[in-house]
Order: structure tokens, then C-alpha cells, then sequence
């Protein structure tokens, strides 16, 4: 069974925004959103922004939403620079652990780790040694996702130590963790999500669901916030992200568990929301479309 759900970030919230730009929408405008636009959950966001504890599972509850996932940060560049996201993790289970309830498990919310920091290079640093820790720091983050009763996938994104197919394979081969398959990260960043889904299907176990537009140069982009300023993703069906190829490929697998669609923005405007909300009404649709 699949699930299709939603992200503050579609609307223009999220770490990069939420605190930072003026026009953020507000938790209830994206609450609304998701739901009028028929999704069945929502990813958390930055913790607090949809509300903390009792307060975030009244607010998804009155809405009839699930929570889908929360996105944490991990910083690989030292030992010590790990603490902080270690930290955040565990606030993020704290508010799944206030929503989760009896939700059943193939549909419990899933953190997604991104790991960060500077490169091996910047900090003097060897590859193996970068990577020793990469899969040290996997490890730890699988443990504290078992204790806690949730299962971790690492995410890829842009700009992260995660970014290339080759890396992602790479942490895959060397770590039991389960992939968050951010499909528009990685067509951006030159890869091809159509076969990471055929070569580790059993470790793809959460889905977010991007279209990308190709990089005016052909080259794959290398920094996060190029993607965002530039608007690459895009509605459904319009970039190059192979997306009916991804879902066949899902489908021909039995996938099971979330699909969240997302389509980062930046919040520029009012006009802005107002356009992301009716993209996010025409994504839904076009899956609904298409049997999903």
C-alpha cells in the first residue's frame, strides 16, 4: 500500500526559510493546503513550525493528515561536529513519538539524515578517513532510530556529502540504512534515481518525489541554494526527472510506504504561496491521474 503526502517545502518553508524570510506562509496555510489538495500526510518541516507535542497532533488530526517524516542534519566534517545533529534527531523523534500513536509501520513517520559539512579537502582531511566516519556516523544514527522504534534513511540532497549516485551507493554497500530517495536531488546532481530504485529496491524505503529541470550549462548543479534561486524543481511532469519511469519502477517493485511529493520554493512573495498551493493541487492530480 502506498500513501501520497506533502511538504512544508513545496510552500516555501522550510531550514533555509522558516525564521529567516518574511514571507513564509504560516503552519495553518500549509495545513490547509495539503489538505484541500487531497494528500493523506505532511512532512514535519523545521520542528516547531507546525506545532510541538500535543499541539502537532491536534493540528494534523483536525485535517485528517499523518506525519510522513522529519529531516535531520548531520555534520561529518569532525567527531565533534556531530553532537548538534545527534541533538535535533532526537527532538524530531520526540514529536513522532507525540503523532505516531498506533500508526501501522509500513506508514510510521521516517527521519531522513542528510549528511553535511565542509569537504574532506577544506579540513586537511583523507577520503577514507572522511568516509570511516560517514559510515560511523550512519551506524550510530541507525542504532538511535531502532532504540527510538523508527527506521532511519539517509537522504540525498544537493550539496551534501550524499549527493552523487556514487556516494549513495557507496554508503548503501557499507551501512544497513535504509534510502530516502530524493529523486529531483538526484537527477540535479547528475545521477539516475530510475536505477537506484532497480538496483536497491529493498532499501528504498521512502520516496520524495521531485521533478527537476536540467541545468542551463548540461552540467549537474553542486550547491543546494543554486537550485532553489534558480527554480529547477518543477511541477510534475514538466523537467527531466524521469518521473513516469521512477513510478513504473516503483510499481513493477510492489513499492509500499510514502511517496511525498515536494517541489522546493522560495517564499518571494504572497503570489508565490498562491502558486505553490495550486502546483501542489495539480501534482496530487497528476498522480491521481495515473493510478496513484
Amino acid at each position: 500500500m502506498i500513501r501520497i503526502g506533502n511538504a512544508p517545502v513545496s510552500y516555501g518553508a522550510f531550514e533555509v526559510t522558516v525564521g529567516h524570510d518574511d514571507g513564509v506562509p504560516d503552519a495553518v496555510q500549509v495545513l490547509d493546503a495539503v489538505r484541500d489538495a487531497g494528500y493523506e500526510g505532511i512532512d514535519l518541516g523545521p520542528v516547531g513550525y507546525l506545532g510541538l507535542g500535543d499541539d502537532l497532533r491536534d493540528a494534523l488530526a483536525s485535517r485528517q493528515l499523518l506525519l510522513a517524516g522529519g529531516y535531520v542534519e548531520i555534520d561529518v566534517s569532525g567527531d565533534d561536529a556531530t553532537h548538534q545533529g545527534f541533538a535535533e534527531l532526537a527532538e524530531v523523534f520526540d514529536q513522532f513519538d507525540a503523532v505516531a500513536g498506533d500508526t501501522e509501520a509500513t506508514f510510521l513517520p521516517r527521519p531522513t539524515v542528510a549528511l553535511v559539512g565542509a569537504s574532506a579537502e577544506a579540513v586537511g582531511e583523507s577520503e577514507s578517513a572522511r568516509w570511516d566516519r560517514i559510515e560511523r556516523v550512519i551506524g550510530k544514527a541507525v542504532l538511535h532510530c531502532d532504540e527510538r522504534g523508527y527506521q532511519a534513511c539517509l537522504h540525498n540532497e544537493v550539496g551534501t556529502m550524499l549527493s552523487s549516485q556514487e556516494s549513495i551507493e557507496r554508503a548503501l554497500a557499507a551501512t544497513t540504512a535504509h534510502l530516502c530517495l530524493d529523486t529531483g536531488h538526484l537527477v540535479a546532481a547528475g545521477g539516475d534515481p530510475v536505477a537506484i530504485v532497480e538496483t536497491w529496491r529493498e532499501r528504498v524505503s521512502h520516496v520524495h518525489l521531485k521533478d527537476a529541470r536540467p541545468a542551463p550549462s548540461g552540467q549537474a548543479y553542486t550547491e543546494a541554494m543554486e537550485l532553489w534561486e534558480n527554480d529547477v524543481f518543477c511541477p510534475l511532469g514538466e523537467g527531466n526527472g524521469r518521473i513516469e519511469e521512477v513510478l513504473a519502477s516503483l510499481r513493477a517493485g510492489e513499492y509500499a510506504g510514502w511517496i511525498l511529493v515536494e517541489q522546493d520554493v522560495l517564499p518571494r512573495s504572497v503570489a508565490a504561496y498562491e502558486l505553490a498551493r495550486v502546483h501542489q493541487i495539480n501534482n496530487r492530480q497528476y498522480l491521481r491521474d495515473r493510478g496513484w
